[in-house]
């Protein structure tokens, strides 16, 4: 049950609720839509909370400019947001600006922060695969699977529906969206192995009405939240400090080394 504090007033409801509309007209994945409504209207709980009349933060630009920076320090300061994180947030500002037929905001970039990716090193990924190989629990391992073998990101796994997956004849393939751009995650060989008990486990909990790949015990789909758990857990069995971002990171750099010493096939 929402408290008062956490619900938008009548005018900024509709203000939202005019977003809403209107993003049914774009051209948009079903959640790139949502990840746009959860954005829009953590901004426009943030500038009710500081006082701010909904007219004012949409037709009067030193006001909207103002609550627009002082959010930008919010996510900043206050939750640590990445810059990516924050670039992503002032593009979905500027578009509910737009598509309330308002003057889009300036709202300049966040500068990129350099960060010193954290990757396992060979010895440590032999280490997870032994885990992998022992008994443990077929969601927990296709989980793993899924972030070290595909690259997958949170908030795709999180998406993840059973009509996203398709069985092959040597493998699966995993269909995931990233705003407009669809992408299949190839999954054979060792791979294949450690996802296919969930993916017969799941085809069991059919009376599940979730269509959600992954589903928590009450048959709900996992927040990412408890994502992170599955992976912090099966990395402390590995004695590894794991995370959804090092798995990626992981990923990537094998991959970027595959790159870097592949034979070209020869040109005729």
């Amino acid at each position: 049950m929402f408290s008062p504090t956490n619900l938008l007033s009548s005018t900024y409801y509709t203000c939202f609720s005019n977003y809403e509309e209107a993003l049914q007209t774009e051209r948009l994945s079903p959640h790139t839509r949502r990840n746009y409504l959860t954005q829009v209207r953590q901004f426009l709980l943030f500038a009710q909370k500081h006082g701010c009349d909904s007219q004012v933060l949409l037709s009067t630009p030193q006001v909207r400019d103002h609550i627009i920076e002082l959010y930008r320090i919010s996510l900043k300061e206050g939750l640590q947001a990445r810059s990516g994180s924050i670039n992503t947030v002032l593009a979905t500002i500027k578009h509910f600006y737009r598509l309330n037929g308002e003057e889009v905001p300036a709202a300049d970039r966040e500068p990129s922060q350099k960060i010193e990716r954290t990757v396992l090193l060979s010895e440590q990924i032999a280490r997870l695969l032994g885990i992998l190989r022992e008994p443990l629990a077929n969601k927990d391992r296709a989980i793993v699977t899924l972030f070290l073998f595909g690259g997958i990101r949170l908030k795709e796994c999180v998406d993840l529906n059973v009509s996203d997956v398709v069985q092959t004849l040597d493998g699966f393939k995993v269909l995931v969206v990233t705003g407009n751009e669809p992408r299949a995650i190839t999954l054979t060989g060792e791979a294949a192995q450690y996802f296919q008990p969930w993916w017969i486990e799941r085809d069991k909990k059919i009376f599940h009405a979730s269509e959600a790949l992954f589903i928590n015990r009450q048959g709900e789909r996992i927040s990412p939240s408890g994502f992170d758990s599955i992976i912090r857990k099966t990395g402390l069995r590995a004695r590894l400090v794991l995370s959804a971002r090092v798995l990626r990171n992981t990923w990537k750099k094998e991959q970027d080394w595959t790159r870097r010493h592949s034979i070209p096939e020869p040109r005729f």
